[in-house]
């Protein structure tokens, strides 16, 4: 019979209890637990900076952290890997405290059965597939519900020969190489506010939105020369994005074409222009 391979770090300060856990995962049958045991918070996250696991055992009574403290450098470093924590104490609160932090189901200590561990893991591993497949699917839905309406409004009605002839075409159609450098800033400015979410950096990507506002009202750009330039970058960053980024892509893109769209009525307002000389969205 194949068995299932799953691998598991324990952090754990005890070398007794650490090896009752491994004694208890080996008893299992029909799933193969590889299990690396780090003794203290820093070596499990230190681990895995080198080597991803399937699912964390983490003991909350470790020496130099709170439980919290833990199991929050525990999700900060382990991304989407799920955890499952241990605890001494009889009282669900602890547990239940850190499953509203996020992790997948709680043990206590002194009442551990094989069953019991094995089958926790397994459901928490396969907890967190099913939340990581429906967070795909969300995103999915949101950027081509996001994208169809981009979409109609940046291709719906193509400039009007007799407005092309009055210089009323579109910044892409009159300008094309400026219009491709506008789309690759864009693109920068996307990367850079996916960098600050993830990394909590600051870019003056509000500065650079103004800086861009003005060389389009400079080419008298429309809301249609916008959201065409939104729609094309978007399109851009999604060929090396998996589902998950893109969708991430959508949600910081739709603040930064309204800030976009915002800078640009007021370089209109402040040089008498109309924001309707052309590119009107209907």
């Amino acid at each position: 019979m194949k068995h299932e391979n799953i691998s598991a770090l324990l952090i754990e300060s005890s070398p007794l209890y650490a090896a009752r856990i491994k004694e208890l995962l080996s008893r299992t049958e029909h799933v193969k637990f590889s299990v690396h045991a780090a003794g203290s918070v820093s070596a499990g996250l230190k681990h895995l900076s080198r080597k991803k696991a399937d699912v964390i055992l983490l003991d909350l009574a470790l020496p130099g952290f709170s439980g919290t403290e833990a199991l929050m450098a525990c999700i900060e470093k382990a991304d989407n890997t799920p955890i499952v924590v241990l605890t001494d104490k009889m009282s669900e609160k602890t547990g239940m405290e850190a499953l509203k932090k996020g992790a997948q189901d709680y043990l206590v200590k002194n009442r551990l059965p094989s069953a019991l561990l094995v089958r926790s893991l397994r459901y928490a591993i396969e907890r967190r597939r099913l939340i990581a497949e429906v967070e795909r699917h969300r995103a999915v839905e949101n950027r081509t519900r996001a994208m169809d309406g981009f979409d109609r409004l940046a291709t719906s009605n193509p400039t009007p020969v007799t407005a092309s002839a009055f210089g009323l075409a579109s910044v892409k159609e009159n300008q094309p190489s400026i219009y491709k450098e506008l789309v690759r800033e864009y693109c920068d400015i996307l990367d850079m506010a996916l960098e600050q979410r993830a990394y909590k950096v600051e870019y003056d990507i509000s500065g650079k939105l103004r800086s861009m506002s003005e060389r389009l009202g400079f080419l008298r750009a429309g809301p249609k020369d916008v959201l065409g330039m939104h729609r094309e970058a978007l399109y851009e960053k999604f060929k090396s994005s998996n589902q998950l980024k893109a969708g991430i892509y959508v949600e910081e893109a739709q603040m930064i074409v309204l800030e976009l769209m915002g800078f640009m009525i007021m370089y209109y307002q402040n040089n008498s222009y109309s924001i309707q000389t052309k590119g009107t969205v209907e």
